[in-house]
């Protein structure tokens, strides 16, 4: 029964994967589609964003392969499907299905969660990193609630940069700079920004929806950080790191040994497979 159960977890993950990756794909080709079609007028720019949006979801739901290569490890399939929803709520829900526009709280829900979500994810890979043998480091609960707070917050950076260039050469409206319902009522992503439609903000109300991002995200973090925190000097996942990293320090010598072992087994039997032709031939 409990492999039924894992089997079906991974199944259940790899079909809502699939779903996502035929929806970006079927997205991709309607934008091409419509952007042939609406070349150099209003709406072009608009498939472009759907465009980037869609290729980016599609390459986000191969993250986990990445992963499992270049780490050779693999997620919990929990965490996997979480990412994905957060991907899918944040691009094709929340861009591409405009519920950022038609939900206010929308785009504050998911920069918490992304916060946290992030947060968690450097943990479980502090936690991973001393599990392998060539990391023969102890670290300290202060450097593991570092680390994750940096690599959330860093995220987050990255993110409003990735905004910040889609509307600089799509002409949309991901920062939220315009006013989005008069920008989706009138402009549209027209070409020309000086139009009195986009109704653009000016001083710090241009920079509420950047600052806001990462000051939600910044909550979620810190919200993850405490219970990281308290969950360390519980024992439970400090216990995990210490005792790991110290086991496996220790067992590092007799691992060696045994690779010598092997190889001089293994030098025996090739010897004593070239000396018995020899004694044939005799």
């Amino acid at each position: 029964m409990k492999k039924w159960n894992i089997s079906k977890s991974r199944l259940c993950r790899e079909i809502l994967f699939w779903i996502v990756r035929v929806v970006c794909l079927v997205l991709i080709v309607y934008s091409i589609v419509g952007y042939i079609k609406n070349f150099n007028n209003r709406e072009d720019s608009k498939y472009t964003t759907f465009i980037l949006q869609s290729g980016l979801l599609f390459l986000l739901t191969f993250c986990e392969i990445t992963f499992k290569k270049l780490f050779k490890a693999q997620l919990p399939n929990m965490i996997q499907i979480m990412f994905l929803l957060f991907c899918t709520g944040s691009i094709l829900l929340g861009e591409i299905a405009e519920f950022y526009v038609k939900f206010s709280w929308w785009d504050d829900l998911l920069h918490i969660y992304s916060g946290g979500f992030v947060c968690e994810l450097g943990v479980l890979l502090i936690i991973f990193l001393n599990e392998k043998n060539d990391v023969p480091v102890k670290l300290s609960t202060g450097f593991v609630i570092f680390f994750a707070f940096v690599l959330s917050m860093s995220v987050a950076s990255i993110w409003e940069m990735f905004e910040y260039a889609v509307d600089k050469f799509t002409n949309s409206n991901m920062q939220r700079a315009y006013d989005s319902k008069l920008f989706l009522d009138y402009g549209k992503k027209v070409n020309d920004t000086s139009s009195e439609h986009f109704n653009a903000f000016v001083g710090s109300k241009a920079l509420d929806d950047t600052m806001s991002d990462i000051i939600e995200c910044f909550i979620g973090t810190i919200c993850v950080c405490l219970f990281t925190f308290w969950d360390l000097k519980r024992g439970t996942k400090k216990d995990k790191i210490n005792d790991s990293t110290e086991t496996e320090s220790k067992e590092l010598p007799q691992e060696i040994k045994n690779i010598e072992m092997d190889n001089i087994n293994k030098e025996i039997i090739k010897n004593s497979e070239q000396i018995k032709p020899e004694n044939k031939e005799d």
